[in-house]
């Protein structure tokens, strides 16, 4: 409606654009207009007549920014217990109705497409065969737009991460000066609000976008193990145990996950560790190659943990194998034995 009468205020102020004080009236009746149109579509949240069963959906810009819309999920959570019919539903883009079949269809196509290249078909569950599709290939397919994203954002929370330090040291200066009056120092000021508050925006928002995108990930790989599971043949499943096809939708898919989570790391720390070092090289000089010997010593120390970390793993994952066995033999047993007494006593 806003940008409406802005547009409607131009046009009755047309006809008579050739007089001064018509058109610095119209100019001023246009701009604000504008900026109250600007500010109304930020805040508002749009409405289509219906409650929806995910308030998000329809949430404005500083809605989303802020989690206001999830303020009445909190509020009630404060007064009482939430139950289930208090959360809300899950939107289409994150619910495993469409997350599921996205991926199944982007494997199905790495499948076809190895098999056409000559590759052999292979279990799925089998991780000595290098000829099997690639599992990494598929997920990129899925998730490309989403993972480009979420690097971008973190791009753009690392650059502004260091703006905030560069302002500061343009406030000291500026300090240090002690002019009577100048316009630069509330700029400067202002600034420095704008660029923390930036960085605090854009960084949340990388960390949920960062997480949705590792969820789906998660939810895509262990659907397909457990559609996989559910089609398995008689001789296939003798030849793996229970406890793999768990561990498989469970611990092997929250690795997949941790790794999308951290994946941006890769980048990200040489990325801020080089910047650092520029700076720091303009304020210490060759003093800071000191610290910088420091975290190249470390580099070792961290590979023998990470080594270390892996083997134990292994081992912890072969444990976790025979022990969901085992809990399944004795279930078993202890059924076989409510039978054979449900018999014996009727």
């Amino acid at each position: 409606e806003t940008v409406g009468l802005s547009f409607a205020v131009c046009y009755l102020c047309n006809p008579i654009r050739d007089k001064p004080t018509k058109t610095t009236l119209c100019c001023c009746l246009f701009i604000p207009t504008t900026k109250l149109a600007i500010l109304s579509a930020l805040f508002r949240d749009v409405s289509h007549g219906k409650q929806s069963k995910n308030p998000e959906r329809n949430a404005s810009f500083f809605s989303r920014i802020t989690y206001s819309w999830f303020a009445s999920v909190i509020a009630l959570g404060y007064k009482r217990p939430l139950q289930r019919e208090d959360l809300f539903e899950l939107c289409d883009d994150n619910s495993s109705n469409t997350v599921c079949p996205a991926f199944e269809k982007h494997w199905m196509n790495v499948h076809s497409s190895d098999q056409q290249a000559g590759h052999e078909e292979k279990p799925l569950i089998e991780s000595s065969d290098s000829n099997r599709p690639s599992l990494l290939r598929a997920l990129w397919s899925t998730f490309q737009t989403l993972l480009i994203q979420v690097a971008l954002l973190k791009g753009l929370a690392d650059v502004l991460a260091f703006i905030s330090p560069q302002i500061l040291k343009l406030i000291i200066a500026f300090c240090e000066n002690q002019p009577l009056f100048d316009w630069n120092g509330p700029t400067y000021a202002v600034a420095l609000l704008m660029a923390a508050a930036s960085h605090s925006v854009v960084l949340q928002v990388y960390q949920r976008f960062n997480m949705l995108t590792a969820a789906k990930i998660k939810t895509a790989v262990a659907g397909i193990v457990y559609k996989k599971a559910l089609n398995l043949a008689n001789s296939s499943r003798q030849r793996y145990t229970t406890g793999e096809v768990v561990n498989l939708m469970s611990s092997d898919a929250q690795q997949l996950m941790d790794l999308a989570l951290n994946l941006n790391l890769l980048w990200s720390a040489p990325f801020q560790v080089l910047v650092a070092v520029f700076f720091l090289w303009q304020e210490l000089g060759p003093s800071v190659l000191a610290g910088v010997a420091v975290l190249l010593l470390v580099i070792p120390l961290n590979a023998v943990v990470a080594s270390r970390i892996k083997q134990l793993k292994k081992r912890h994952m072969k444990t976790k194998d025979r022990r969901v066995k085992l809990l399944n033999e004795i279930m078993h047993g202890i059924k076989t034995s409510l039978k054979q007494y449900d018999n014996k006593y009727p």
